[in-house]
């Protein structure tokens, strides 16, 4: 039985426009260059964030000396949602302390009760720790 012959399957898989597949074949046939060429391009290409990790990662195990400050950086969205994670949980930890502290309050807001007020605290710590542990999980 004979072996693959996996660059001419690279060839025909970036005659198909996926560079991705061809340049994973090129890695079997041991044309580092080519596919160092093809991921590259893949990276500059595409937007999808899983992806570009994806190939940065295969690019490293590879040994490849890739430029990681091109590519490095976290898409916009992506900094901006964990920025108001963050700010909403201090937020909310912050207004629990407020609302669970009667001597700060005086009992003033409003006319709830003491009860009210420890609800409401509660409320925003839990707030808090949700908003805390969204800010955890979208960091990695």
């Amino acid at each position: 039985m004979a072996g693959i012959n996996y660059k001419k399957v690279a060839e025909i898989s970036e005659g198909k426009g996926n560079l991705k597949k061809a340049a994973d074949f090129y890695v079997r046939a041991g044309d580092l260059k080519k596919a160092y060429s093809l991921y590259e391009k893949v990276l500059s290409t595409t937007d999808d964030w899983n992806v570009k990790n994806d190939i940065k990662q295969r690019l490293i195990r590879l040994g490849h000396p890739i430029h990681l400050k091109k590519f490095a950086s976290e898409p916009k969205n992506r900094a901006l949602e964990r920025r108001v994670y963050a700010i909403a949980s201090i937020f909310s930890l912050v207004a629990a302390l407020f609302f669970i502290s009667f001597n700060l309050t005086g009992n003033s807001i409003g006319n709830l009760s003491r009860d009210s007020l420890s609800l409401l605290g509660v409320g925003f710590f839990v707030l808090g720790l949700i908003t805390f542990i969204f800010f955890k999980s979208r960091k990695k």
